[in-house]
């Protein structure tokens, strides 16, 4: 399930009887509307008891989003994690920095302002599409 507003819409006015036997909607921060996007969804998921798990690895952005997104809301449980050293691309492996260390399957939220990332301006002016 995608956060776009149409399955907001059906959310609301279905109800719980078509979404009661979702227990678990994966949200994807990046093309589901952003992080205001899926806390909507998630704050729906809270009330009929299921979870959330925000979708989107394949930045370091996206991924960076989802464990401050996780942290931050009760319906989210966990968030999904792919390493750099997993999913060999650019985008995932140089594009922010630094890589969070996962420890004991936990990861600590950067001290950083915003998501607590730095931006690799020099691959986003190779990769930029717009030139």
């Amino acid at each position: 399930m995608y956060g776009k507003p149409e399955v907001l819409l059906e959310f609301t006015k279905e109800g719980a009887t078509r979404f009661a036997d979702v227990t678990r909607a994966i949200a994807d921060i990046g093309r589901g509307g952003g992080l205001t996007e899926i806390r909507r969804i998630a704050d729906l998921c809270e009330i009929m008891g299921a979870e959330v798990v925000p979708h989107g690895w394949k930045t370091g952005i996206t991924s960076a989003a989802g464990r401050h997104f996780q942290a931050a809301c009760p319906a989210a449980p966990v968030f999904e994690y792919v390493s750099p050293h997993v999913f060999d691309s650019p985008l995932r492996r140089e594009l922010v920095s630094p890589e969070p260390s996962v420890v004991d399957g936990y990861m600590a939220l950067p001290s950083g302002p915003g998501l607590g990332i730095e931006l690799n301006e020099e691959l986003v002016a190779r990769w930029r599409g717009d030139r």
